[in-house]
């Protein structure tokens, strides 16, 4: 509610303020302005993007997501050096977004036709 109060139509602008405050919102507007678009946890970055060093075999477990996550960039031939590491999530801008994505779909190309193939294998 926008008083102490909690009468409708009644507004008290430093209540508001500390209500934004205190949830969060100023914090998620920095991360926007600093440029961060692309925001994930450690676990759904490592799930979604360890596909893309197929020659790599990981050291780290998703039981350490963040370490993870690390490996990952730490072992791509592309440079990964502005995506920065939260508490709990993976902040990159688009340049590295984008980067991922043809990665990751450059991965995928190669290995879902052997997954098909065998699938198919095991059905015939």
């Amino acid at each position: 509610k926008p008083n102490a109060d909690q009468v409708p139509n009644r507004f008290q602008a430093p209540m508001v303020l500390d209500q934004l405050r205190y949830s969060g919102v100023f914090e998620a507007v920095d991360i926007r302005r600093q440029g961060f678009p692309f925001r994930l946890t450690y676990a759904q970055f490592a799930c979604r993007y360890s596909c893309i060093n197929r020659a790599h075999s990981y050291r780290g477990s998703m039981d350490e997501p963040e370490s993870l996550c690390k490996e990952i960039l730490s072992t791509s031939k592309q440079d990964f050096g502005d995506v920065q590491f939260g508490k709990t999530l993976l902040l990159y801008r688009s340049k590295e977004y984008k980067t991922l994505q043809l990665l990751r779909n450059l991965a995928l190309e190669t290995l879902i036709p052997k997954a098909q193939g065998v699938m198919r294998g095991h059905l015939a």
